[in-house]
């Protein structure tokens, strides 16, 4: 099985500066450095609420994002339409795209809602606790992980839980984990960061949750656990330490490694279930996307092609890659579609439903520690040819 580094086949080169604005629609510029700078084009989506917060629709035709409430356009340049006039902690689409589910906030606790493409509700249940995750793996299923707070004299006591939703009945909580924070970490930090920093993410198969188990030893600096926990089974695994501001972590596109930031920027590319020797990538940054063939990836603005650097946006910029191989970009309040990455690889057929159970299933055992290393690799040899 090939590694993250192996897949993306990093290379070294020159990075020449080179400051080009991207023209975009409404005469706003979108600056980049770089030698290639020229090929890419922009085009402006919408602004967006200060949380950042959007969604692309599943084979990138459409976006779904907060902008004084929740909104829908199509890309690249589609005129936005509102769904709902309240602001969304989370969205969520329905695995075919056609509906899309939003949290918001209930007096502390929160809500999920179901909208259909024409903008109907169709279904919503309450929750326990401030959403800080939604994730929609399959049809019938909807996951959210949630974060209460208390506070107490001696500090403050963070509970984070994943809602377990099943289409027509009522969702579970299960607890993730229950830690108690000092006064000192606290202090001028609010929920909201707090929310940002536990930040979880589904696996591309819909079967792991990736998030941060928050320690705050009483005579040490806090950190962050990577915990690794396979949503059949719930048997869970550590993956990394990092830091408690400045680590990150993330799955490469194909599922099978996660990415790892430390305070330093240093990357680790962490294969868990198969048991490869970890790596240190030849570059440093916070991971924040990697496209869908592997070959690109956006490190804290900075976009790479097979490792080389070849343009910058400025600082701060996030984003994500959409399905189709395109990136959407959040820079100074506004959302903006960028092509000219050049033509993604061709995906590879669709995984026959079959195939795709017994994958996750092969998953779910080694995470429970019933199949060896060994005995994990040769099925999925076999499974993948």
């Amino acid at each position: 099985m090939k590694s993250a580094t192996d897949r993306i086949n990093f290379r070294r080169g020159a990075f020449v500066l080179n400051w080009l604005p991207l023209l975009i629609s409404g005469c706003v510029t979108l600056p980049m450095v770089g030698p290639d700078a020229a090929r890419f084009t922009a085009t402006a989506v919408s602004p967006v609420d200060g949380g950042a917060l959007f969604a692309a629709a599943p084979g990138g035709k459409g976006v779904a994002f907060s902008f004084g409430g929740v909104r829908l356009a199509s890309l690249p340049s589609g005129e936005p339409r509102t769904l709902s006039r309240e602001t969304p902690l989370a969205l969520a689409w329905s695995p075919d795209g056609g509906q899309l589910a939003a949290a918001f906030a209930r007096n502390g606790d929160g809500r999920i809602t179901v909208f259909g493409d024409d903008g109907a509700v169709l279904r919503g249940t309450d929750v326990t606790g401030r959403i800080a995750a939604l994730f929609w793996p399959s049809p019938d299923l909807l996951l959210a992980v949630t974060l209460e707070l208390t506070e107490y004299k001696f500090g403050t006591t963070c509970r984070e839980s994943l809602v377990t939703w099943q289409m027509g009945e009522t969702p579970r909580q299960t607890l993730l984990h229950e830690t108690t924070l000092k006064p000192s970490t606290t202090r001028g930090v609010g929920q909201g960061l707090l929310t940002r920093v536990l930040s979880p993410l589904i696996s591309p198969w819909g079967d792991e949750l990736l998030y941060g188990h928050l320690m705050d030893p009483p005579a040490a600096p806090p950190y962050l656990k990577i915990m690794l926990r396979n949503i059949t089974s719930g048997a869970e695994r550590e993956i990394a330490t990092t830091g408690f501001r400045e680590g990150t972590a993330g799955f490469t596109a194909d599922g099978d490694d996660l990415l790892v930031t430390d305070d330093a920027g240093r990357i680790s590319s962490i294969t868990p279930w198969s048991g490869a020797e970890q790596r240190v990538l030849p570059f440093t940054g916070k991971v924040l996307a990697v496209s869908p063939d592997g070959h690109h990836m956006l490190l804290d603005g900075r976009v790479l092609d097979n490792g080389v650097e070849v343009a910058r946006f400025p600082p701060p910029t996030t984003g994500t890659f959409m399905k189709n191989g395109h990136l959407l970009v959040l820079h100074d309040g506004a959302l903006f579609f960028v092509s000219g990455l050049g033509d993604p690889v061709p995906a590879p057929p669709a995984m026959a439903p079959e195939k795709r159970l017994r994958l996750r299933t092969l998953r779910a055992w080694r995470s429970s520690g019933l199949i060896s290393t060994e005995e994990y690799v040769t099925a999925m040899e076999r499974l993948k040819k």
